[in-house]
């Protein structure tokens, strides 16, 4: 078996700290009036990142940033699910 050297434990902690920092941010945002909610509401579960990211300096660049990353992670998983492995080759 192979020794992941503490990698799964690092991945980890730093799911948590991103789950945590902008969990707690988006709370503290909704508590102080932010409009989180409301934006939901009316514009759907996907405009919640964009006015999450409104209430932060370079929105516009920050926004922009994201669309990329989840398009280069959309590409990545769709690259990963289409390669196929040939031992014999």
């Amino acid at each position: 078996m192979k020794e992941n050297n503490g990698q799964f434990g690092e991945l980890l902690i730093i799911g948590v700290l991103w789950f945590d920092v902008f969990g707690s941010s988006a709370i503290n945002l909704q508590m102080n009036g932010a409009g989180l909610w409301e934006s939901i509401q009316a514009n759907g579960l996907e405009s919640s990142v964009f006015a999450f990211f409104s209430n932060f300096p370079l929105s516009k660049l920050i926004s922009i940033l994201f669309i990329f990353t989840a398009f280069l992670s959309a590409v990545i998983l769709a690259d990963s699910m289409t390669t196929t492995f040939h031992p014999y080759h």
